[in-house]
């Protein structure tokens, strides 16, 4: 079986969207106590996302399949 490596450029985008999101909830070295209390920190942080920001990485979901599907055929080849 052939080992696959995806570029850093061609990753899906929800892997930026969740990146981002992460740094945002652990911003500052914070810590949940529990899972509620980090439910709750994961829930305001989208809440305070620029929709905007969101809709884009959305929209961009669905055009970098075909990319990283053209780089991995490529790279299989």
């Amino acid at each position: 079986m052939a080992t696959m490596y995806v570029f850093k450029e061609v990753k899906p985008v929800i892997e930026d969207f969740w990146g981002n999101l992460k740094a945002k909830v652990y911003e500052g070295d914070w810590k949940a106590e529990n899972n509620k209390q980090l439910e709750n920190k994961i829930r305001t942080c989208l809440s305070n996302k620029d929709p905007k920001v969101v809709q884009y990485h959305a929209k961009n979901v669905r055009s970098r399949p075909e990319i990283i599907h053209r780089v991995q055929k490529v790279h299989l080849c």
